[in-house]
């Protein structure tokens, strides 16, 4: 079970921003504790929003925001966890933007520049307007804060919105930097935060990445929107499966549940929710967060270990296998093949389907 916990936000207030805790490092411990308790007995768990800020306080990083606990009360959430058998990362998307100035961050200075030496900006949530960090800088941010990851005890970073993601050219004068090198210093920053703590992963992350990743987030199950393709065909997943394990969606966030489940077992990929303890309307209070509109603990605990009794299931068998094949049975029937020799066929449809000698209910 891949489990995200969102810490916090800010809301805003008559004169200024007000902190908006959803996860605290008290609540992740009951969390993990009563998910423990309901029988998952491998578990993973991301910390978003547990920086000053939280979740949209792009540019601040340690110590962990007070709201939630701070660095002592992340420490003693981490060092739990890791006692039940079970991994945590801190999410390090917030090293890609900077909307606050902290860590001596300066726009005229800092911030990636296009051709005409023009200051680019990103909307990396509804409502948020920060500033692109330059390469060079996020490296050296990222790499500089390993030591008080290590010392929190956590077992990794889960990087994302650039690192691993996204090449930016950066034309600032004061620190140019092509493609190629913002590469190959992604490459370096997520290469030592794996050496320092042993474990890295990666959302939505592309193929220079991959060798350095355990694990990669959201993986796309989606089509290209190609005119002249009839059919999903899972290329990437054929090429990781038994290599790194990964995710798609956050279960509890897509549009279709039952679909998005059966994707997930027609895919081999692994359980995702991302939840809060807060109730799902306390989101409401910040618009960087206007997106998660169904991530109440209590809502979902339930059917969490339901998904995650049958993932494992299906394919507790096949986690380490190569996936060698992948085709089309019949309408809304598909069938996955590993080299172990198991085979593993979905059904979309309202119907039952029968036939290769199978019968599977709708």
């Amino acid at each position: 079970l891949h489990l995200t916990l969102l810490g916090a936000d800010t809301a805003p207030g008559f004169l200024r921003s007000r902190d908006l805790p959803l996860t605290t490092t008290s609540e992740a411990i009951d969390i993990v504790k009563e998910l423990s308790a309901l029988g998952v007995e491998a578990m993973s768990v991301v910390y978003r929003g547990w920086e000053r800020g939280g979740f949209s306080g792009y540019g601040a990083s340690f110590p962990a925001g007070a709201v939630i606990g701070g660095n002592r009360g992340m420490e003693r959430f981490i060092r739990y966890a890791q006692s039940s058998g079970f991994r945590v990362l801190l999410d390090a998307s917030s090293y890609a933007y900077n909307k606050t100035g902290a860590g001596g961050f300066r726009r005229s200075r800092d911030a990636v520049r296009d051709p005409s030496s023009t200051v680019i900006d990103a909307y990396p949530v509804e409502g948020t307007k920060a500033a692109l960090v330059g390469p060079r800088l996020a490296h050296e941010r990222i790499v500089g804060d390993l030591d008080t990851v290590r010392q929190l005890g956590a077992d990794g970073l889960l990087f994302g919105e650039t690192t691993g993601m996204r090449l930016d050219s950066d034309y600032n004068r004061r620190r140019p930097t092509t493609r190629e090198q913002a590469a190959a210093l992604q490459r370096d920053a997520i290469g030592r935060s794996k050496e320092a703590l042993g474990y890295a992963a990666a959302a939505g992350g592309n193929l220079y990445a991959l060798n350095h990743v355990d694990h990669l987030e959201g993986l796309s199950a989606d089509y290209s929107y190609d005119l002249f393709v009839s059919r999903t065909v899972p290329f990437a997943q054929l090429a990781l499966h038994g290599l790194v394990t990964y995710t798609l969606e956050h279960a509890n966030l897509s549009d279709d549940y039952r679909r998005s489940f059966l994707k997930g077992i027609e895919y081999g990929a692994e359980p995702s929710f991302l939840v809060t303890r807060a109730p799902a309307h306390e989101l409401l209070r910040s618009r960087a967060l206007s997106s998660l509109f169904s991530t109440d603990y209590d809502s979902w605990s339930v059917e969490m270990v339901v998904m995650y009794q049958r993932y494992n299931e299906a394919l507790g068998g096949v986690r380490d296998a190569l996936m060698v094949g992948h085709r089309q049975l019949a309408d809304g029937v598909y069938e996955t093949a590993y080299d172990n020799g198991t085979r593993i066929v979905v059904n979309y449809n309202d119907a039952a389907y029968a036939g290769n000698g199978l019968s599977v209910p709708a």
